[in-house]
């Protein structure tokens, strides 16, 4: 097991263009879910959420409207 210090985990990323457009930082597509179990969708939407958090610029959740 490693252990990640704040300084290892900075340099994973890179730094970010201050011109950068939308999509250019990343993308992430979320499918998830059915039209009866809507479990899995709710949490990948959390999933969403925390890809949004760590700094990408565009997430989109493809799921069932119930969901």
């Amino acid at each position: 097991m490693i252990y990640l210090s704040e300084n290892r985990v900075k340099k994973l990323f890179k730094e970010r263009d201050p011109d950068s457009h939308k999509g250019e930082n990343g993308r992430v597509l979320v499918v998830a879910g059915s039209t009866d179990l809507i479990g899995a969708a709710s949490l990948a939407s959390n999933s969403a959420l925390a890809s949004m958090r760590s700094g990408i610029d565009l997430c989109i959740v493809a799921a069932p409207e119930k969901a």
